[in-house]
């Protein structure tokens, strides 16, 4: 007997401001078990997908701040004891099974004169 799950789940979270009323962040999540292949899984409309700029991020081979490295956490060096699985090798994402996506989608608003291209511009650098 072979038993086939697919995990897909869906996150969505909006933060707003109280004392600035014209600041939000929303955030869109959804996990999918392949590398990075969907192309359109958050559902985004034409003009959506015109504006958004895609990020592959790679756990393993995308530089690090060293105040945020610890070589125990390295996926380079990281072989798991219980799976057997690890360390990565670059092209990874192509080769490894299993493997799950995270796609996300970061909107940020903030309508004040002035200010509003520099804010919304440093929101989706901290939070992507």
């Amino acid at each position: 007997m072979f038993i086939i799950s697919f995990m897909a789940a869906i996150n969505f979270i909006e933060y707003t401001c109280s004392f600035i009323p014209k600041f939000s962040i929303s955030i869109q999540t959804r996990y999918e078990d392949n590398n990075g292949t969907t192309e359109n899984c958050l559902g985004l409309t034409q003009e959506e997908q015109e504006l958004r700029e895609v990020d592959f991020m790679d756990i393993a081979f995308d530089e690090i701040k060293p105040h945020h490295y610890k070589e125990s956490e390295d996926p380079k060096l990281y072989k798991s004891e219980k799976s057997g699985r690890g360390p990565l090798i670059e092209g990874w994402r192509d080769t490894q099974k299993p493997i799950m996506c995270c796609y996300k989608v970061v909107n940020a608003k903030f309508e004040v004169w002035g200010l509003q291209t520099k804010v919304e511009e440093y929101v989706q650098v901290v939070c992507t």
